[in-house]
């Protein structure tokens, strides 16, 4: 599955979601779109993924240490809020967030499954 919304990304070094910093980041990590634990507890049907694969999702983006951290806070809040179509994006951090969400329901993923309960 393609992830439309964050088309044009290009593995160049750059953090995908801040592009430039002051000062300048020096590390960088790939997130995958969809988290790699949730892609554990949960394989879509046989001809979506190869068996014997953890990882069946592996789009990623390339971000600085802060980036990824706000991502998985983003995400970590809409896990709270238990619905990611009512959540507010204001920042590409947010963005890449929502987007698990969207590509994981695509799959075929609950959100019960991933999300925290009430």
């Amino acid at each position: 599955m393609t992830t439309p919304q964050l088309r044009g990304l290009r593995k160049t070094g750059k953090c995908w979601v801040h592009g430039t910093h002051r000062p300048e980041s020096l590390t960088h990590v790939f997130h995958h779109i969809i988290p790699r634990e949730w892609q554990l507890k949960y394989h879509p049907p046989v001809e979506r993924w190869t068996q014997g694969k953890e990882v069946w999702a592996p789009d990623c983006i390339l971000v600085c240490p802060t980036g990824h951290a706000n991502i998985h806070y983003h995400i970590r809040k809409i896990q709270e809020l238990g619905n990611y179509e009512s959540y507010k994006v204001r920042t590409r951090e947010a963005k890449v967030a929502k987007q698990a969400f969207i590509n994981w329901v695509a799959y075929g993923g609950s959100m019960d499954t991933i999300c925290k309960p009430r």
